[in-house]
């Protein structure tokens, strides 16, 4: 995902006669002290982001002596250009310290990596600026910092994933400026001490992205996100700037095309074709490249395919990658008995190509079948895919059938199986659902009631995937079943139990940190169908229901207890303020409003004082509120 196109950065520094070319950029790795500098290393290292981006360089830029790209342990958090020693350092402290930074504001570990590698694409192309500045005497008005801010924001906006990338570079300086979870001071980390406020320099990159292309960007200035972890409102640009950011982003651009094509020299460039196969930026198992034309397969919606086979086993995670520069991709995924496994496509194509990218969990093994196809009808061209495997990430841990005898929900109707497992508190846990006979939904509920819920994996209805690191040790239910009531067939359910990539505080001598489990464990499956300590009753809260005095409205339960029975009821709701209320078989209210100042749950525990039916109040903090709940007794 990480890289720079040939062709972008020939868009970028443009077209100069041949210039004596005395020196490449180099990529090396430091060794460290640190097991997590050293993941950190692996880490680079497989996803070959240095060495795409060094290539490309290396083909545009005549440097006048070898530049180092240099990742290595450096004592502080930083990055920067060393002049002394001709490099661009980039620390591992950096990286680390972007994970604990991210960690907070992501949902899964393929978006806190996807957000620690995007800021550190921004904070390279940082630091080269202030190489090329160095090296070729490259002069500027106002703040060197500001100048190359301007310059990677500059370079990064050439390209889709390179908005990305300015993004997660923005909104770190915008987490940092208001959390900083170990710094409360920015200015004592290295990186920070000739730069702008953090906040002032989140507005800046925010401004020129959106003065690039107002109307794509037009999110930045409203109270919604596009999914770039800009997730607080007083995080989006104000209108009042907005309007100034078009001709700021004109002006700045603009000067750094001056500047690049009037003091950078260049290597002669031949102009690139129209199409062109692209070419692997990393290492891959297998590839394949090929056409797509008119001869080919066609689908029913008219769009050319092509097919590939190849073998997969139970517990492997395939990725599939499919580039074009020439039409919007789309990956079509089949299992070895040809069913629809999963798809995906890019989107229209853009200025620097298509990618379309799929990481699966594999249930079965055999001979599967991929598609190769476009976004529209009648696109065609040349494009590249690329298969890894990885062996042993996940177990096969249910191929089942909902069918019409299995318990539903009280409140709502829907079947459903649910399984239990003991995990540690540190562990990364993935749990990936698929049926090709209903509707997917996927519930995982921690032992303290918390819950994980997935409902359509990447808008795929046939899948569902929760993906958590376990907050606390302890006994976690998984609950497998169907979005509409009714629906009955086949799943399948694989289970990862890994390490996160990179996990901070996870120095040796620190304590705290659970190692994941390894090898083929002996796992305990309870059907809770066959239990009576937990039950789990999910409802809706809506127009019909019965209501209380006040107009709430509230469903009602009810449950034996026996005198002295510890019980603890748990009341989670998404969509509503929860207020939960059990009364005893003499009619002695219980309530509870906010557990720990958290509005959307409620919890009761205590030791029966009588034995007999208890009646259990579900309902809400005010009157019209109304929504999904989930409701749980344990006994």
């Amino acid at each position: 995902m990480y890289r720079i196109y040939h062709l972008l950065l020939v868009l970028i520094f443009g077209y100069a006669l041949a210039q004596d070319d005395l020196g490449d950029f180099l990529v090396s790795f430091e060794d460290s002290s640190s097991e997590v500098h050293l993941e950190i290393a692996r880490m680079y290292q497989d996803n070959g982001f240095f060495e795409a981006t060094a290539s490309s360089l290396n083909e545009v830029i005549a440097l006048p002596r070898d530049i180092g790209i240099v990742s290595g342990q450096c004592d502080t958090v930083n990055a920067f250009w060393s002049p002394d020693y001709d490099a661009i350092i980039m620390c591992y402290e950096l990286t680390e310290y972007l994970y604990e930074t991210f960690r907070a504001e992501t949902k899964s570990q393929q978006e806190l990596d996807n957000a620690v590698l995007g800021a550190v694409e921004f904070i390279f192309y940082h630091e080269l600026g202030h190489a090329l500045i160095d090296l070729f005497g490259i002069p500027f008005t106002g703040r060197e910092e500001d100048a190359v801010d301007q310059f990677s924001t500059y370079v990064l906006l050439g390209s889709d994933l390179g908005v990305e990338s300015a993004l997660s570079g923005a909104s770190f300086f915008f987490i940092s400026g208001n959390t900083g979870p170990e710094v409360q001071n920015m200015e004592d980390l290295a990186f920070w001490d000739e730069h702008s406020l953090d906040q002032q320099r989140f507005y800046n990159i925010v401004c020129m992205i959106y003065g690039s292309d107002p109307e794509t960007y037009a999110n930045l200035i409203r109270q919604e996100s596009k999914g770039f972890l800009l997730t607080s409102a007083t995080g989006y640009l104000p209108k009042e700037r907005a309007e100034r950011c078009p001709d700021e982003y004109y002006d700045i651009s603009r000067s750094w095309e001056t500047l690049l094509n009037t003091y950078v020299a260049f290597n002669e460039l031949s102009e690139p074709e129209v199409t062109s196969t692209p070419q692997p930026a990393k290492t891959y198992a297998e590839s394949f490249t090929g056409t797509l034309e008119q001869g080919d397969k066609v689908y029913d919606t008219e769009e050319f395919f092509d097919e590939y086979t190849v073998d997969l086993v139970a517990g492997q995670e395939v990725s599939l990658e499919l580039t074009s520069y020439d039409f919007g991709t789309y990956i079509l995924v089949r299992t070895a008995d040809g069913a629809v496994f999963w798809k995906t496509d890019s989107g229209e194509l853009t200025d620097s190509g298509s990618s379309s990218t799929i990481i699966l969990p594999v249930p079965t093994t055999g001979t599967w079948t991929i598609e190769v196809s476009s976004y529209n009808v009648g696109e065609t061209g040349a494009y590249l895919l690329g298969i890894n495997t990885q062996d042993d990430v996940y177990q096969t841990i249910a191929n089942d059938v909902i069918v019409e005898t299995d318990t539903a929900f009280t409140e709502t109707g829907e079947y459903y199986h649910v399984y239990e497992y003991d995990f540690t508190e540190g562990e990364h846990v993935v749990f990936a659902l698929t049926s090709q006979e209903f509707d997917t939904f996927l519930y995982a509920m921690t032992p303290s009631g918390e819950y994980f819920v997935n409902d359509d994996y990447e808008n795929q209805t046939y899948a569902s995937r929760i993906e958590f690191d376990v907050p606390e040790t302890g006994l976690y239910e998984i609950y497998v079943t169907t979005h509409d009531v009714g629906e009955v067939g086949n799943y399948e359910m694989v289970l990862g139990r890994t390490e996160p990539a990179v996990v901070p505080q996870a120095e040796p001598e620190q304590t705290g940190q659970t190692e994941a489990s390894t090898g083929d464990p002996s796992y305990d499956v309870t059907d809770m169908t066959t239990s009576k300590a937990r039950s789990t009753n999910l409802g809706i809260l809506e127009a019909g229901d019965e209501t209380l005095d006040t107009g709430e409205f509230v469903d009602f339960y009810s449950i034996d207890l026996e005198q002295g029975q510890p019980v603890k009821f748990t009341l989670i709701s998404a969509d509503f303020s929860t207020y939960l209320a059990v009364m005893d078989p003499a009619g002695t209210f219980f309530e509870n409003d906010e557990l720990a100042e958290d509005i959307n749950k409620s919890q009761i525990t205590f030791n029966a004082a009588d034995g007999g039916t208890w009646l259990v109040f579900v309902t809400t903090d005010s009157p019209g509120q109304s929504g999904n709940y989930m409701l749980t007794i344990k006994k």
